[in-house]
């Protein structure tokens, strides 16, 4: 694959749209010259009568749509053709999802950057979910992979070039980060999300920390050149912070006036960013005009 939105590219020019007018649109890369004559004979050797009869007409809709979902499922992109209105079928608000992430340049850097992670697709999926405020799930994240990112089908080695051709430093500084694997720690690291912390934790860590400081500087000739008071009183303000937050029930249990620390330090907004939901390009309008020249000089020599 050249683009990890290959197969969204394919769709594309299997419906005789603009591509380059799309790409435009989407804030991508500029996709080569010979992309859509190497997607059109393609789709000549594949594609059933019903199809080609489409392709080489100047009509917007085809009209015998018989064995089309077919071959599309055979190319990867049915989902995309199901939506066609030649099909009536219900809007998917999957991949709904899907498009609106891919059409938002800051939610597509982030999302291609957890696909590069090593997450799993569910704690993505939990992720983007909460961080875009849109209902995605696993199976959704796993639709936008095959259609709009497919990490794997691109191949690692690829990748380089292809950031460094992105527009937008947004996107190739959160795809560079990708390329090494990130652990889902890592990806909320650089996105500035902010850790639930439970205060006994906090405080046990620093009593801890303290404490062991401590023992170090009292095993030294002069305790008192390392800090071994300043660390013992750390210590022992942390331990008593400590008793005087235990909760009145078991550790761990309820919430509520006498749950004790049921809250967190972080609040309750976990994520300090989010993407405003503000109107985007529709799948409709990418499409855009039909091609005026849906058959290239050298396609018809071919054929």
């Amino acid at each position: 694959m050249r683009y990890p939105y290959e197969r969204f590219l394919r769709f594309l020019v299997s419906r005789k749209a603009d591509v380059a007018s799309a790409i435009v649109k989407l804030g991508l890369p500029p996709v080569g010259g010979l992309f859509e004559v190497d997607c059109r004979t393609h789709f000549r050797k594949t594609a059933p009568a019903t199809v080609l009869a489409y392709l080489d007409s100047a009509d917007r809709n085809i009209i015998f749509t018989d064995g089309v979902l077919e071959w599309a499922e055979s190319e990867g992109i049915r989902p995309l053709w199901e939506i066609q209105p030649e099909f009536r079928h219900a809007p998917d608000p999957g991949l709904e999802v899907c498009l609106r992430i891919f059409m938002n340049p800051v939610a597509r850097a982030v999302t291609g950057l957890l696909l590069f992670s090593k997450a799993s697709q569910k704690d993505a999926a939990a992720l983007l979910a909460e961080r875009y405020d849109v209902p995605i799930t696993e199976e959704m994240l796993a639709m936008y992979s095959r259609l709009f990112w497919d990490v794997a089908g691109m191949g690692r080695g690829a990748w380089p070039d292809f950031i460094a051709r992105l527009l937008t430093k947004t996107e190739r500084h959160w795809l560079g980060l990708g390329l090494g694997s990130p652990t889902l720690e890592d990806v909320k690291r650089f996105l500035g999300v902010e850790r639930e912390l439970d205060p006994q934790v906090v405080i046990r860590s620093v009593m801890t920390h303290s404490f062991n400081r401590f023992e170090s500087a009292m095993n030294e000739p002069h305790p008192d050149d390392h800090g071994a008071y300043k660390w013992a009183e750390l210590a022992l303000k942390a331990a008593h912070e400590l008793q005087a937050s235990k909760p009145s029930g078991p550790v761990g249990g309820g919430s509520g006036a006498d749950g004790g620390t049921a809250g967190s330090l972080a609040g309750d907004r976990l994520f300090s960013v989010r993407v405003d939901k503000t109107p985007i390009t529709t799948l409709a309008e990418l499409q855009g005009e039909i091609s005026e020249t849906p058959m290239s000089n050298a396609e018809r020599k071919a054929r």
